[in-house]
């Protein structure tokens, strides 16, 4: 994938939570190539596209890990990912209830598990062993 398709899968990610205070989105024509917002917002692109792997993203763009995690102490940078990042879990999301609407029954199963929970929809682990017996003696 070329490095504006990314951009543009950044930019698609950051601008659904965008408000009206924050300044608008660069164009990626305007980012020199080889500044660290560019690689920021190829890395933000490669990370949606290669399903949320922070090592495969990182690989694509050509930067270590370290980067990463130093580019993550900038908020700009930070609050980008993080909205990002919730695209992904949302996508991810939307895929599993369909799954579940689907009748999948391991989605089922888990859905139950997970979300109603507080309806007793909770596997319960029989502690006893069949053989043992309680023995008490009850005294006055």
């Amino acid at each position: 994938m070329g490095a504006f398709y990314y951009i543009e899968r950044a930019n698609m990610a950051t601008k659904k939570t965008r408000t009206a205070t924050k300044a608008p989105e660069t164009k990626p024509e305007s980012i020199p190539q080889n500044s660290t917002k560019f690689k920021q917002k190829l890395f933000i692109g490669s990370y949606l596209e290669n399903s949320s792997n922070i090592s495969k993203a990182c690989k694509e763009v050509g930067i270590d890990r370290k980067t990463y995690y130093n580019w993550m102490e900038d908020q700009n940078f930070a609050d980008a990912f993080k909205e990002a990042e919730e695209e992904f879990f949302d996508s991810l999301e939307n895929v599993f209830l369909d799954k579940v609407k689907q009748g999948d029954t391991a989605c089922c199963i888990f859905a139950m598990k997970t979300k109603l929970k507080k309806r007793g929809y909770t596997e319960k682990e029989d502690t006893r062993d069949a053989k043992e017996t309680l023995e008490f003696e009850v005294t006055n």
